[in-house]
């Protein structure tokens, strides 16, 4: 069969086997361009994992889900871009996917980390952002989204950051963020700007009232 990821000297079939297989640290190094099906995401949970190499990722659903300790980078030769609903990158900092929360869930919760050195794109129209987060602020921001551009991120379609939930997304000196309906959208954040471009190329907008989503531009 061929072979699309590497951890080492190791080949993987899939995307998604090469995540499984890495452990804490670990870099899966692309050996080609590969196309996720919209049911394909891969989930990072409890391991830090780095995407290298020059190909892309394109991705019919969601790409990547980062979960409860889980960090993806994304290095800086790598692209990876959202085709169709929902998100590109998605954090959720839970250690379970999709069930509603309820109040005993303390203990499943824990930091989903995002470091974007690379480029990170989003062409499908609807509110959602390149990279989303939970809408959730009931956590500690230690518990929550931890989010750092050094690179590009663009959405063609609405806003390139959607970050509602509780964290930190930290912009540094060299990253490109260009949105439609904003370069970052968010609520419970704590944004940092140390440098780089933060743009918005729609209408411009003056917001009355919070937009059904959950989160202000």
């Amino acid at each position: 069969p061929g072979y699309v990821a590497a951890i080492g000297t190791v080949p993987y079939p899939t995307l998604a086997a090469a995540f499984a297989a890495a452990k804490n640290d670990d870099t899966v190094e692309m050996l080609a361009d590969v196309s996720l099906a919209a049911n394909e995401k891969v989930v990072i949970m409890d391991k830090a994992v780095t995407l290298a190499g020059a190909f892309t990722v394109t991705a019919a659903g969601r790409a990547f889900n980062v979960q409860k300790g889980g960090t993806l980078t994304i290095s800086s030769e790598t692209t990876v871009i959202g085709t169709g609903k929902p998100a590109t990158i998605f954090l959720w900092p839970y250690d379970f996917d999709s069930r509603a929360l309820t109040s005993d869930d303390a203990a499943h919760y824990g930091k989903a980390k995002l470091v974007v050195n690379g480029t990170v794109k989003y062409t499908t129209a609807g509110n959602e952002g390149a990279i989303s987060s939970n809408g959730n602020d009931s956590i500690a921001e230690s518990k929550g989204v931890e989010v750092i551009i050094n690179g590009t991120v663009i959405n063609e379609c609405d806003s390139a950051l959607y970050l509602p939930g509780k964290g930190t997304c930290t912009v540094n000196d060299g990253a490109y963020i260009e949105g439609t309906y904003a370069g970052i959208q968010m609520k419970a954040v704590t944004l940092t700007v140390n440098g780089g471009t933060i743009k918005a190329t729609g209408e411009d907008q003056t917001p009355t009232a919070p937009r059904a989503d959950g989160a202000n531009p």
